[in-house]
């Protein structure tokens, strides 16, 4: 009887620890396999982002290339309400394109976001007023999509192996680097590259590799901005 009792109870032991594995492999596939899967996934969107993602024909294309310049390099008058209209009036006519076109990268830099918010709330007129609210908003909504997407490709493991894939890892997050620089988003320089990327950055500007040595090169030199800025 007493070995009966002992059989049992480590039967029921053994049915106990395999169930409690069971659930651990099944947490950690939803918790961390698939978690790192959205992360990839997310990491492809953003990588291809700049290339194909806002080409569709049903649309018109992509941005036009010099559209964007204009946005991005157009300045708005401080003080004189007519000129300043005709800027806010051009900026709004992109904003407009630009929604057509679902494109969601920044339109404006940070200081002309400024001028923007105080025509907004000063502009006598109150059609510019609103336009120039409109645009404020936007801008806001843009700058943040666009941290977001950069937290995001960050986050993903540059491959340490391929150095291809390496190369294309490392594009995609400098593109978007490059969009912080370009709109003045301020953000934390440690956020731009994190660990163990840092490493592997290193380890590919070493290489002699020539395509991911330049992709590394370029990075580094862009957080570098990034890190002067924050």
């Amino acid at each position: 009887m007493g070995r009966e009792v002992l059989t049992m109870s480590n039967l029921t032991a053994f049915f106990l620890v395999s169930l409690t594995i069971l659930c651990l492999a099944v947490v950690a596939d939803i918790f961390i396999v698939r978690r790192n899967r959205v992360i990839r996934d997310i990491s492809q969107l953003v990588g291809n982002h700049l290339g194909n993602l806002r080409a569709s024909a049903a649309v018109g294309g992509a941005m036009p290339l010099q559209l964007l310049q204009q946005a991005m390099n157009r300045d708005i008058h401080p003080t004189d309400e007519t000129k300043a209209s005709e800027d806010i009036e051009f900026l709004f006519s992109v904003l407009q394109e630009s929604k057509r076109r679902s494109f969601q990268m920044p339109l404006v830099h940070r200081d002309m976001a400024a001028k923007i918010m105080r025509w907004s709330q000063t502009a006598r007129n109150p059609d510019i007023a609103s336009k120039a609210a409109a645009l404020m908003a936007v801008a806001v909504e843009k700058h943040a999509n666009h941290i977001d997407q950069v937290i995001a490709q960050s986050m993903v493991k540059i491959c340490d192996q391929d150095p291809v894939k390496a190369a294309r890892d490392m594009k995609s997050l400098d593109q978007l680097l490059d969009g912080v620089l370009a709109s003045g988003i301020t953000m934390s320089g440690n956020m731009a590259l994190l660990s163990p990327n840092d490493a592997v950055v290193q380890q590919w500007a070493a290489s002699s590799d020539v395509a991911a040595k330049s992709a590394a090169e370029s990075l580094l030199k862009t957080v570098a901005a990034i890190r002067a800025m924050s």
